[in-house]
């Protein structure tokens, strides 16, 4: 059994093909939720950071892990570029 640890994880695939996924910072929270689409674009669609309080869901140890998910400096929706405090990643990434 995989050990929890904080970070992205992929939830699920959607019927477009993206991916569904959620940063956990417990193994019963998330604070973020975005899709990685297949042609590359990062959609973030909330975050407890802007809008509080973090969500309950149940980690799963079927969960992939998002290795260095989202270094990319920038969200391609709701979010973010680099040196704009009003548009900065929801989390360290």
């Amino acid at each position: 059994m995989t050990e929890f640890q904080p970070g992205w994880y992929k939830v699920r695939r959607k019927l477009d093909n993206s991916l569904d996924c959620r940063y956990f910072d417990t193994p019963h929270t998330y604070s973020a939720y975005c899709w990685l689409e297949p042609n590359g674009n990062q959609r973030l669609w909330w975050d407890a950071r802007q809008h509080p309080p973090a969500r309950a869901m149940a980690w799963q140890p079927r969960f992939q892990r998002v290795a260095d998910p989202l270094s990319i400096a920038s969200w391609d929706a709701y979010a973010c570029t680099l040196g704009n405090s009003q548009m900065e990643p929801p989390i360290p990434i």
